[in-house]
């Protein structure tokens, strides 16, 4: 809220960020949070309650979403993402509304309305940045009117929140944004980010090592995608677990939207022993059990990377579970 107040003060959004303690959203949210920075110039704690009940609703309406599908399902996957749920509530974040956004685009693509998707999906890409790598998923369909929709309305969201500064600052904030995004210099909480940069760092790895093995996973997954075809669910997301361990950054409340993929896994069917096992450390590993306890054993999971180790291996079982799966016969190519 403090950068939207910035905004209604015709400043730059960025210019008091302090990248010690994160990052800042990007512009467009501080133009979506305008109307709870007018409510909390009166009461801080009403605009806080206001964006909490708005949260509850949209988790409400996921659940009763994947509750079609099942709610023994539905209900493990919410665990398998229970403390980055807790902890977005805790930190008053945005990844409720963001899930909400992914599961209506999911919806909205299995019911053939690309455009309603792609909107969704542009939205959440100018709140957030990076689920706009869930856009590729109208590429691999080749649904390229419903790919140009999504980002064209993530760049106009995201140019008509800094037009109010002048046509000259435009740039230069969007500029400001990708500095503080890239910066990464956490240090007042450097075990926090728990993206797979961090993790090779961690284990000694340098930015190239990073970036290869990251473009390999794209790689990868985009292969064994176009492949096999599955449907909306399972695409986003895969691609959704890509774009929170390969963001330059990834607090433990952006885990909440490996949701999808969790949902996606568990109504595929059985399947085999290893994987059934593998998907219970997964499990695990993702719902934040193991660093529940004292400080210095969630420091000492942090530190070894819990959740992105976890987030990967859910990623593998995901692609195992493609690979095992008959492919789908195109229309467009035929078998």
């Amino acid at each position: 809220m403090s950068q939207s107040e910035r905004l209604l003060h015709g400043l730059a959004p960025f210019g008091a960020a302090d990248p010690s303690v994160g990052v800042p959203w990007p512009p467009f949210s501080a133009v979506a949070l305008i109307p709870f920075a007018l409510i909390a110039r009166l009461s801080l704690p009403f605009a806080k309650a206001l964006w909490v009940a708005g949260s509850v609703a949209c988790l409400w309406w996921v659940l009763r979403w994947a509750g079609r599908r099942g709610w023994r399902p539905a209900l493990l996957a919410l665990a398998a993402v229970a403390v980055p749920l807790q902890t977005n509530f805790e930190h008053a974040n945005i990844a409720a509304v963001l899930l909400a956004l992914v599961i209506l685009a999911v919806a909205a693509c299995e019911a053939g309305r690309d455009p309603r998707g792609a909107v969704a999906l542009g939205v959440a890409a100018a709140l957030k940045a990076f689920p706009a790598l869930l856009l590729v998923y109208f590429a691999l369909q080749r649904r390229w009117r419903a790919l140009a929709a999504g980002a064209g309305i993530a760049a106009a969201l995201t140019l008509i929140a800094l037009l109010p500064l002048g046509a000259t600052q435009v740039f230069p904030s969007v500029r400001d944004w990708l500095v503080l995004g890239l910066a990464h210099d956490w240090a007042t909480q450097p075990a926090a980010d728990q993206s797979f940069a961090a993790l090779v760092s961690r284990l000694g790895g340098s930015d190239v090592v990073t970036l290869t093995l990251s473009i390999l996973a794209v790689i990868v997954t985009l292969v064994i995608l176009v492949q096999r075809r599955p449907d909306a669910l399972t695409s986003i997301g895969i691609l959704a677990v890509l774009a929170v361990v390969l963001a330059p950054f990834a607090w433990v409340h952006a885990f909440v939207l490996l949701f999808p993929a969790w949902l996606a896994v568990l109504t595929a069917g059985p399947l085999a022993p290893l994987p059934r096992f593998a998907l219970v450390v997964a499990g695990v590993g993702t719902s934040g059990l193991l660093t529940i306890g004292p400080r210095a054993l969630r420091a000492l999971m942090l530190e070894h990377s819990v959740y992105t180790w976890s987030a990967i291996l859910l990623w593998v079982i995901v692609l195992f579970a493609l690979r095992a799966r008959p492919v789908t016969p195109d229309p467009l190519r035929g078998t």
